[in-house]
């Protein structure tokens, strides 16, 4: 998990317990365990935030990233074009001198 992530995550975390404290003086559970209860909705609630929290932020990060790349691929594409051109004709070169010193002998 990126760090910049780590530190709202932990936020989130004791958000959501302060949250689940105050309200569970206030609000008994009912039914069985208190799985038909105030919990259970404040478990849903809980859960959506979280969800809906997480998927903006990874979301955001993805389109911030795609960005940064896009933003370069022009310009990493003719270096990549401008070293392969180059090699190529060096190897021409090459080539061409090595025909050119050794002459085939009869």
């Amino acid at each position: 998990m990126p760090k910049r992530l780590q530190g709202a995550t932990s936020q989130r975390v004791i958000g959501v317990a302060m949250i689940w404290l105050k309200i569970s003086a206030l609000l008994p559970p009912v039914g069985g365990g208190g799985a038909t209860g105030c919990f259970a909705k404040l478990s849903r609630l809980a859960k959506a935030e979280r969800q809906q929290a997480d998927n903006a932020s990874w979301k955001d990060l993805v389109e911030a990233e795609r960005a940064r790349r896009l933003s370069t691929i022009d310009a990493d594409s003719e270096a990549i074009e401008k070293r392969v051109l180059a090699e190529e004709k060096a190897d021409a070169d090459a080539k061409k001198a090595q025909e050119q010193e050794v002459p085939p002998r009869p």
